[in-house]
Formats: C-alpha cells, structure tokens, sequence
C-alpha cells in the first residue's frame, strides 16, 4: 500500500505515540488498515515495554483485550470494505457471510496465547528492547497484513461466478515469482477459484511467498479477459505443486 507510511506508522505506534495525523486525509478504508496497523502496534509496544522493564501498568492480559478489540472492530470493518467494493451495505450481510466472519475473528483470536508467549520470549532473549524491535516487526506486520486478507474474502463472497477481476500487485518493494506471473491477469471469479489463486490466505501453498506478507488484490475490472486465461492460471498452480 505505502510501505514508508507503514514503516512510520509501525514505528510511532510501537513507541507510544498516536500516528492518526499522518493518515487523517486518506480515504475511508485506507485509514481502517491503518488504524488497525496502529492499534496492534501500539497495544504490543506498550506491553513489550512493560515486559523488559520488568513492569506491570500493562499485563498480559490487557494486551489480549487490546488486540481482541482491535481484531473484533477493524477485521469487521475490513469485511465490510470487500462487501462494499461490489456494492453491497452492511445490512445486506447474509448468514453465510457472518458465519465466515465470525470464524475469522474467532481463529484470529485463538491465536493470541502463542502470540503472548512469542513476544514475551523475544523480549526475554533479545535486550534492549529497541534491539527487538525489528523481530517484532516483522511478526506484527503479518497480522496487520490481515485486514486486507479479509477484505478480500468479503470482495469474493459477494462476486458473481461470471463477474470479471484482475490481479493487481501491491506496493511491497519485492513480489514473489508466482503474483508477478499473475499480475495483470483478467478472469472470471469461477475461473481464479478454479484455479486456487487468492491473494494473501496464509499458508497459501499457491504462492511462493506464502500469501504472509502479500498486499496483492483480485479486484473487480471491465477489461477484457485474458485469452486462454483458465489454461495459464492452472499451468502456473501446476508449476507450484511440482
């Protein structure tokens, strides 16, 4: 998305300061990923610091409130965005559709303890806690990664079998082998489910960086499709399973 804004963000949040001025002006759902970036930043800082300083104004157990919020509120929101990106409000939310955003957050959530322990070690093991810093990060931006994952299950919850999308590359410096293969790729939704791609989805065995850190997005487009589209998306799936 913008990788240098997501960098000062992690940054200023981890530290205990409030980023929302350096994202005030953007649109609705950029400033929910980044409000939701900031808030797991922030929640996991101050317990980070509470940790190395042998603290307890800020306990375990705050900080898996703090981060249940944040998934509870900004994960809904994320799905909401998808629903929207094909047009359709939040009241029009079908049962399926909660159903699957319930068993987001519930799995999201039930990850939480291992999350604790892993932070709690690392702050152990590595001193100061600005030495941490970079473990941290690269941890925490996985989960903040997830809002647009859900985001984009919403957008193919509510697409037509023969609606049209296209896959389009983030803004991440470096895109691995098989999102580069299929960016600029136009399909019919039936057919990029046929085949398996979804952007993010971690563990995606279908994308050789995993789908952990990926920011691509299978949006909806009026371009034309790709000639012999469904061919090219299964040869390059097959090239994944080899």
């Amino acid at each position: 998305m913008y990788p240098a804004l997501n960098e000062a963000i992690a940054f200023v949040s981890f530290y205990g300061n409030d980023p929302s001025n350096m994202f005030a002006d953007l649109p609705g759902a950029i400033k929910s990923q980044l409000t939701y970036q900031a808030s797991i930043y922030n929640t996991t800082g101050r317990y980070a610091r509470a940790l190395a300083e042998r603290s307890y104004n800020f306990t375990a157990g705050d900080w898996a409130r703090g981060m249940a919020a944040a998934i509870e509120t900004f994960l809904t929101e994320a799905w909401f965005e998808g629903m929207a990106q094909n047009e359709y409000q939040a009241d029009e939310m079908t049962p399926e559709m909660q159903e699957n955003l319930d068993g987001i957050i519930r799995d999201e959530k039930s990850f939480l303890p291992d999350l604790a322990a892993w932070i709690s070690e690392t702050v152990d093991r590595i001193r100061p806690i600005d030495a941490a810093w970079p473990a941290l990060h690269a941890r925490l931006d996985v989960w903040a990664n997830r809002w647009l994952d859900v985001k984009n299950q919403a957008i193919r919850a509510t697409s037509e079998p023969d609606a049209k999308e296209m896959w389009v590359m983030g803004n991440t410096e470096q895109h691995c082998e098989t999102c580069s293969a299929l960016n600029g790729l136009v399909a019919y939704v039936s057919e990029w489910e046929t085949a398996g791609f979804r952007p993010q989805s971690p563990p995606n065995s279908l994308l050789s960086c995993g789908g952990w850190r990926c920011d691509c997005s299978r949006v909806p487009t009026t371009k034309r499709r790709t000639k012999k589209v469904l061919d090219r998306l299964l040869d390059i799936a097959a090239a994944r399973s080899l």
